[in-house]
């Protein structure tokens, strides 16, 4: 699998985090995983048919979704952009987007079941053109706002 395809999956990497010192994203994992479970679970296309060669099944999430840059401590740095959604796990999320996302941490908003937004911390791991125009990115979820 190239790098460019990889999805983070929490069960693959929770060693290299916790041995990287990545405390406060292992803490609120279950949490976050939670939430991620119930939007899910509330999309009407459920989950897709045919094999899934992932760890993290994924699912289509066809939303504009507003991304934000944020600083290590998640705080915003600059205005927001909409990009359009393609697929959603438990652990990330991957979209497209008009133009290269310039910057490799964003705040992305999500509307679950509950009444209030998620506010999960997306770590941008890769970006591609894809051939009709439009950058294809990815990433996984590191924490809750």
């Amino acid at each position: 699998m190239s790098p460019a395809l990889q999805v983070w999956c929490p069960e693959m990497t929770l060693a290299r985090s916790v041995a990287n010192g990545a405390g406060p994203a292992v803490t609120t994992e279950g949490h976050l995983r939670h939430r991620m479970r119930e939007l899910i679970a509330s999309l009407p296309e459920g989950r897709p048919p045919g094999y899934e060669r992932r760890r993290c099944t994924r699912y289509p999430f066809p939303r504009l979704i507003e991304i934000t840059p944020v600083d290590a401590a998640g705080a915003s740095l600059d205005d927001g952009v909409t990009v359009v959604g393609k697929s959603i796990s438990e652990s990330g999320l991957d979209f497209y987007s008009p133009s290269p996302v310039p910057f490799r941490r964003a705040e992305i908003r999500l509307k679950g079941n509950e009444p209030d937004e998620m506010r999960p911390i997306l770590s941008l791991d890769w970006c591609r053109f894809h051939r009709l125009g439009w950058y294809e990115n990815g990433g996984r979820f590191t924490r809750e706002l």
